[in-house]
């Protein structure tokens, strides 16, 4: 990456609370996996081997969503979050060793449907309670 756009990244995300840095995580990720997903299906080697990294960089981020998890705070939610973060994992080791374009679409719907959950979740609290209470949950993702 050029040093423009690391820079431009690295001011998109300065400053931002964690609860966002998650959402932008979940974002990432998903279009990771769809072009992951769609080159993983190519006969060009070229497209393949594009379609791995964007499943590698997937799992980079999938390591830092299961990492962002506070198990203590958690509870169950947390240790469940963290089983279906490593079991994701298992399937984006198939998507790229194995090139099965499945693999990745269904990572991909499994991130969709907690991307959402997430939006609805945390996003939407600091407009609905104070400042506290939305630091608190922040804390949790910390």
């Amino acid at each position: 990456m050029d040093y423009g756009a690391q820079s431009y990244l690295n001011h998109q995300v300065e400053g931002v609370s964690p609860g966002r840095l998650i959402d932008l995580l979940f974002d990432r990720a998903r279009r990771d996996l769809a072009t992951a997903a769609e080159g993983l299906e190519h006969a060009d080697a070229c497209r393949v081997a594009e379609a791995v990294r964007s499943v590698v960089h997937a799992q980079q981020i999938v390591v830092e969503l299961r990492a962002s998890l506070n198990l203590k705070a958690g509870g169950e939610l947390a240790r469940n979050l963290k089983d279906l973060y490593e079991y994701m994992l298992m399937r984006l080791q198939e998507a790229a060793v194995e090139r099965r374009s499945s693999a990745a679409t269904e990572t991909a719907a499994l991130l969709a449907e907690l991307h959402e959950a997430w939006k609805l979740a945390v996003l939407s609290v600091p407009a609905a309670v104070p400042a506290e209470a939305a630091q608190r949950l922040d804390a949790l993702v910390a």
